[in-house]
């Protein structure tokens, strides 16, 4: 559908467009320790980055009761699912959701044969090694247990296991450190049976057009398609599928978010720590930015080839983001925590009040990654 003239359009003038989207998206996102649980927290984003420690520090920083205990029971109840989607990473999404998530992301079986071409697996000896995979897997097993099963290891095994997931025949299951993944698999019909049933691509991709839209809009089209890995024409026509407003140079806004839209007030004494790869800093294209942090620092909280950002490693693809500080919705500076300590690279200096806060976050971080497995 046409994006229609809006209220919100009408009054944009009035107030800083950046600052407005700045805090619709904080709220949107519910940065600031807004949600209920880790689920909600979730959802709010439409999934998040499963490998740790960016999946349990992405939902601290929006739930306050996200704990080592409240995290393991996503998996222990089997809430929320790691799913290959946007961009072929894998992302924990909520079960009733994992689908659409799957869905509309999911592999072409070509691109699936070239991936077992380069791993110099014959197409029988994947089948052979992922029946048998399967058969054993119908509770959680850790790979030297798949190691027995099937008698090969490393690459051979790996390649095995990352393909049976991007097919959706499996999935992961987290260990019990919060620093780190320590996956062991398990098979989805045992599992979670059915809940990677998707009959409709193009349905599913609209679904999570609409979801984008409420958890990061106003967005652009060049930014959903950044986001999700799609082509421009396909985000388009997904986006299209929904009732929105245009409140300014292309940002887009689902229609029945106008109203409380039109009223969002400028975000005040806020600071948030973001894990590498959240959803805020990896939500929209390299050219739609503003909201989240000024043009003269994004360089600073991305991996840019050449360049050495301060109090960052430069580790990773050119566009994977750092972890941030947020003070007020905007990026003002990139931090770690690692076991021997923390480190805070600030772009500008910070009152006393903000540095209190910022040490509170810092504590709160330590807490979370030192409870016991």
């Amino acid at each position: 559908m046409e994006p229609a003239a809006s209220a919100a359009a009408r009054i944009i003038d009035d107030v800083d467009t950046t600052q407005r989207l700045r805090a619709w998206t904080h709220g949107r996102q519910r940065l600031g320790d807004q949600a209920a649980t880790p689920l909600e927290a979730i959802a709010s984003v439409v999934a998040v980055y499963s490998a740790h420690p960016t999946a349990p520090l992405a939902l601290s920083a929006r739930c306050r009761t996200m704990n080592a205990a409240a995290f393991r029971e996503l998996d222990v109840r089997r809430l929320a699912l790691r799913v290959p989607g946007m961009r072929g990473s894998q992302f924990l999404a909520p079960r009733d959701h994992a689908a659409r998530v799957f869905g509309a992301f999911r592999m072409t079986p070509s691109v699936l044969a070239a991936r077992l071409r380069r791993s110099d697996l014959t197409p029988e000896q994947y089948a052979d090694m992922a029946d048998r995979i399967l058969a054993s897997a119908t509770e959680p097993r850790l790979p030297k247990e798949l190691h027995a099963v099937t008698g090969r290891s490393g690459l051979e095994l790996s390649v095995v296991l990352n393909t049976l997931r991007v097919q959706g025949r499996m999935l992961g299951i987290a260990g019990g450190s919060l620093r780190t993944s320590n996956l062991r698999y398990v098979a989805t019909d045992s599992w979670a049976p059915g809940a990677l049933q998707v009959a409709d691509r193009d349905r599913a991709v609209a679904e999570v057009a609409g979801d984008y839209l409420r958890g990061y809009g106003p967005a652009r089209v060049a930014d959903f398609a950044w986001w999700a890995g799609l082509p421009k024409g396909l985000a388009q026509s997904a986006l299209a599928m929904h009732t929105t407003i245009d409140v300014e140079d292309g940002l887009l806004l689902h229609k029945d978010d106008e109203g409380p839209f039109s009223t969002v007030t400028r975000l005040r004494g806020t600071v948030d720590l973001l894990p590498k790869w959240d959803a805020y800093t990896m939500g929209f294209a390299p050219d739609g930015r503003a909201r989240l942090v000024h043009p003269d620092n994004q360089p600073n909280i991305y991996v840019t080839k050449g360049r050495v950002a301060p109090g960052q490693p430069n580790i990773g693809l050119p566009g994977d983001g750092f972890p941030v500080v947020l003070v007020d919705g905007e990026a003002v500076g990139t931090w770690n925590v690692t076991v021997a300590g923390a480190s805070v690279a600030l772009f500008d200096t910070a009152g006393p009040v903000t540095r209190r806060r910022l040490e509170e976050r810092l504590d709160g971080v330590r807490a979370l990654l030192s409870e016991p497995a």
